[in-house]
């Protein structure tokens, strides 16, 4: 640490005594903001439960289990309950692939790329712990993941949802005192936002959880407990734990980490590393880029939907025997729209890929959808879902059954089970979905 940082370090350890941040909470939350993040939450995981996801949880054996043990070693630390709970109903390796392919096209923070940059970050983290990128860290020299957990280990929570950091600092090997390391995440301020703590008291680092103050007698004893590598059994033990830390702990960094894990109050470590909501990557991934408006010209007018990256809907494919049928239901208020004035304009790029189950050959229906309505009419009918039928789109992809409907596009498949992915996306703004289905065909 350089000396301005250390003498910040000080500084606040001593002033944290004094002030509190306690940061800008803001307006209370009303009821209504949390009935429709409630509402959202509830829409979000529906759509998360691809077909073959659904019903009882099951026990996954073969394949399937080795396929979800496979990413969740990977990126268990990403999923919460709630989405774990549909994944352990995936009856299929092809089912739970989907759930993957959906999990992540809801975080992707720019949809009018190919890639997916949050992946791609999250990947190249998983890379780094795999190549022990600590091992030569001028500051944690010699300090390997594969010992402390490897991929599930704290270090690696920390690491693959927070990156690397500003600043590490390690003791060497203690006689008493567990060993501890720190890893100092600065704001902008150069204020710690993030203080992660680790102590390994002979069976790999763990991370510190039981932030309290030691000015209490019986503060200091527990923490003391807690970081000792022996059970200390009178005040003379107690003393001696306590020395070697204060001797090993010149830049005031492990006391201050004891105490606190953030300058602000309000920060939490086990908020910090609760598994991020596709709201919040992508609200902070794209600034200072305006995700959803991508080249509109300055004179154009636009009447934009109220979410984000996304547009929530339902897509329906049936069969009657005699024909297919394809509707889209989506509520037009969560369209962006091109404001002509009285009349309202939104043009779709739609691609349906058809892939045998069991050769796993595919094939692709592309199209254009173009919707307009009079401004009147969005008017009366947002708010409410609408079906869309599609059955008059053709297909624009050479060699595949160019200008055949979807429905003579299905009739030309091989016979057999498919599974079925359309992805519909916002020429304009890029705002997009992905829906899965299966079908039958004969």
């Amino acid at each position: 640490m350089n000396l301005k940082n250390s003498v910040l370090f000080a500084s606040f350890l001593i002033l944290g005594q004094l002030f509190i941040l306690t940061g800008c909470a803001g307006n209370p939350k009303t009821r209504a903001a949390n009935d429709a993040r409630k509402s959202a939450r509830v829409t979000y995981l529906s759509e998360l439960a691809v077909p073959g996801c659904e019903g009882e949880k099951i026990k996954p054996k073969g394949d399937l289990k080795a396929y979800v043990e496979d990413q969740l070693s990977h990126y268990g630390f990403f999923v919460d309950k709630d989405e774990k709970k549909i994944l352990e109903r995936c009856k299929t390796v092809g089912a739970a692939s989907n759930f993957f392919t959906k999990f992540w096209f809801f975080r992707d923070p720019d949809k009018s790329t190919p890639e997916n940059e949050y992946k791609n970050i999250i990947d190249e983290r998983i890379a780094d712990i795999k190549n022990e990128i600590l091992f030569n860290d001028m500051y944690v020299a010699g300090t390997r993941f594969a010992p402390n957990g490897g991929l599930k280990g704290d270090m690696a929570h920390v690491y693959l949802l927070r990156g690397n950091n500003s600043y590490k600092v390690k003791t060497g090997h203690l006689n008493r005192l567990a060993d501890l390391m720190a890893w100092v995440y600065f704001d902008v301020n150069q204020r710690p936002l993030y203080v992660f703590l680790f102590y390994n008291k002979g069976g790999g680092y763990r991370l510190f959880r039981s932030h309290q103050t030691m000015d209490s007698y019986e503060g200091l004893l527990e923490v003391l407990r807690e970081l000792s590598k022996f059970s200390p059994v009178n005040e003379e033990d107690y003393r001696e734990v306590y020395n070697e830390l204060i001797r090993n702990d010149p830049e005031y960094i492990f006391r201050f980490a004891i105490n606190r894990f953030s300058y602000y109050e309000d920060v939490k470590l086990d908020k910090v590393l609760f598994p991020p909501t596709p709201e919040v990557i992508t609200a902070k991934m794209i600034q200072p880029q305006i995700l959803g408006r991508p080249d509109i010209p300055s004179d154009m007018k636009m009447v934009f939907g109220p979410r984000v990256a996304t547009i929530l809907g339902r897509f329906i494919l049936v069969y009657d025997g005699n024909r297919y049928t394809a509707r889209l239901v989506v509520d037009v208020g969560d369209i962006d729209w091109e404001d002509l004035g009285e009349r309202l304009s939104a043009t779709f790029d739609l691609s349906i890929e058809f892939t045998n189950e069991e050769t796993r050959e595919s094939k692709v229906f592309y199209s254009g959808l173009a919707l307009n309505m009079t401004r009147k009419n969005y008017e009366n009918v947002k708010g409410a879902s609408r079906p869309l039928d599609l059955g008059g789109l053709v297909n624009h992809e050479e060699g595949a059954g160019i200008n055949l409907t979807i429905s003579d596009f299905i009739k030309k498949l091989t016979s057999g089970n498919y599974s079925v992915k359309i992805e519909l996306v916002n020429k304009r703004t890029f705002k997009s979905n992905l829906w899965f289905t299966k079908i039958k065909v004969k």
